[in-house]
């Protein structure tokens, strides 16, 4: 059954697993270490190696028997609506798969060096190379404007709107969607003085980069896009409960075989990024003062500074345009309703969200 839902009335299943929709998540988790740790005079030297492969499969009915929605928009009340079959939206889609795989690799080397009585360092250096996650079942996809205004279209999915690229179409990147990231290095550094000698006063500071991996969570949204599952919303049906698909370009796609042929479902929702998309990163630094006093006082001052950059967002690249405040006159409605929201998309057929990175931001 699917999600039925009536405003001050009654819910009916629910989204994301209701009763006939059963769910299945596996994952798996590898992992291999290794550290070693010298001594050598005044240096302790620190080596090590750390390897990680994760896994996830799942399966999900999240709106395949639908999602059924009636508000009050033509009888001013919940249960008018749906006495009525007049329906307010309708989320539709196949069941999704969704799956990957993830390998990470590690290598970091450090050394504690005591150079005096008075001054110690800390350096070292990590590399962390980004290897996207894998699609095993090539459930990932880029759209880019340039190729969707040449009129550009994938080989591999012949009905797929211009500017979308698949893996098997020339260019994309196997079956991630991103580039691989080899040239990651994470310098890291710290220093501990005493500028008398007499262990009262201490000045400390610490520098440190390092990357931040996205988790493939985000990976539901293209697996639920079209061609694979070809999720959509209708506003207001035109047929409305007895005839959802009525109006519907091309009538009801489901259900539908995945293959070259494979219809691409208006109105649909496309996550996209571009192949060479920055890694998050961010770098920390502190400086600390701190001096004792008698026996049994101690000040300390301490600064603290983090900078994020390449931070991933979503952005509509074609949204809704507003077209028009309400008529003054009650025969003439307002040109921007739920009715007219889909189609004045930029492209008419499918709204784009591309995931992108912004600026930089820090915090003292």
């Amino acid at each position: 059954m699917g999600t039925t839902a009536i405003a001050g009335g009654f819910t009916v299943g629910s989204t994301g697993g209701g009763p006939g929709r059963p769910n299945t998540y596996n994952g798996s988790i590898m992992q291999m270490n290794d550290d070693v740790s010298l001594v050598r005079g005044a240096h302790q030297i620190s080596l090590g190696v750390n390897g990680l492969l994760q896994r996830y499969y799942q399966t999900n009915g999240f709106v395949d028997t639908g999602t059924w929605t009636f508000a009050s928009t033509v009888t001013g009340i919940g249960m008018g609506d749906f006495m009525l079959g007049k329906l307010t939206t309708l989320a539709t889609g196949a069941k999704g798969y969704y799956a990957i795989r993830q390998y990470s690799v590690a290598l970091y080397a450090t050394d504690s060096w005591k150079v005096s009585q008075r001054l110690s360092v800390n350096y070292g250096v990590r590399w962390e190379p980004y290897i996207p996650q894998d699609i095993p079942n090539n459930y990932v996809y880029s759209f880019d404007t340039n190729r969707f205004a040449q009129g550009i279209k994938s080989s591999v999915y012949l009905n797929s709107p211009s500017g979308l690229y698949y893996p098997g179409d020339p260019g994309f990147p196997g079956d991630k969607g991103i580039y691989d990231k080899w040239a990651h290095f994470a310098p890291r550094v710290g220093v501990a003085w005493d500028p008398f000698g007499d262990g009262k006063p201490s000045i400390r500071g610490s520098y440190g980069f390092s990357y931040n991996f996205v988790s493939a969570q985000w990976r539901l949204d293209s697996a639920g896009s079209a061609p694979f599952q070809n999720r959509n919303t209708q506003s207001s049906p035109v047929g409305g409960f007895d005839d959802p698909w009525q109006g519907f370009s091309g009538g009801n796609p489901f259900p539908y075989v995945l293959d070259k042929n494979v219809r691409f479902t208006p109105y649909s929702n496309i996550t996209s990024l571009s192949y060479g998309i920055k890694t998050p990163a961010t770098s920390a630094w502190n400086l600390s003062v701190q001096h004792q006093f008698g026996a049994d006082w101690l000040a300390s001052a301490t600064y603290i500074g983090t900078e994020t950059e390449h931070m991933w967002t979503f952005q509509a690249i074609n949204p809704a345009q507003f077209l028009g405040p309400q008529r003054r006159a009650r025969s003439a409605p307002s040109p921007s309703t739920t009715a007219t929201r889909l189609p004045a998309r930029i492209s008419g057929e499918f709204s784009v969200c591309s995931v992108h990175r912004t600026g930089n931001s820090w915090v003292p």
